[in-house]
């Protein structure tokens, strides 16, 4: 499925918030809701992910608040800061049993 970038904020700020924004059709077609913790491999990596309340509401977004995996992979293969309205997209490919593959 096709995903994008997500941030609360600006780069600059030290307590900007990233995630990776699924959408409404894709959340209603691999995300049950039922699950609300899903593992996402990056670069080999596996990172755990909790869905939050919002996710199944109205932001579409599985988000790193406590941690900096999100942030430091978008470092690697693209940016952390973009035009407003812009974010960059990026591959995210379903594995099964609430697992994911990340791929730039």
């Amino acid at each position: 499925m096709e995903v994008s970038a997500w941030k609360n904020g600006r780069a600059s700020n030290p307590r900007v918030v990233y995630g990776i924004r699924v959408g409404v059709e894709n959340r209603a077609a691999y995300f049950p809701v039922e699950r609300d913790v899903i593992v996402v491999e990056m670069d080999n990596e596996e990172h755990t992910f909790h869905l939050t309340d919002g996710f199944r509401r109205k932001c579409p977004e599985f988000r790193d608040s406590k941690g900096t995996a999100i942030r430091d992979w978008l470092a690697r293969h693209r940016t952390t800061d973009w035009p407003r309205g812009r974010p960059p997209r990026f591959e995210l490919h379903v594995l099964g049993d609430g697992r994911f593959r990340l791929v730039a």
